[in-house]
């Protein structure tokens, strides 16, 4: 083996490890992206859940409010809460 080829061996080595690094900080980041996705959609969701409650609610003291039933029933759309 020349001294080029063991020169070029021991730069080669040095160099794996460094973007190996390169490649983990990558993933790491992607992986923190997606965790940040994941939890911003989980409170998406867990809002939206909230706002269903609140307007089923309402729906719900509304229907209290014209007695149960009768032939004079509010309009249920939600632009009109």
């Amino acid at each position: 083996m020349s001294m080029d080829e063991a020169y070029a061996l021991a730069l080669a080595a040095r160099r794996r490890p460094e973007r190996e690094r390169e490649e983990e900080a990558r993933r790491s980041e992607v992986d923190a992206k997606a965790e940040e996705f994941v939890r911003g959609f989980k409170e998406d969701l867990q809002q939206q859940q909230h706002l269903n409650s609140i307007y089923n609610y309402t729906l719900m003291l509304k229907r209290r409010q014209f007695g149960g039933g009768g032939s004079r029933q509010p309009d249920t759309r939600a632009d009109q809460l």
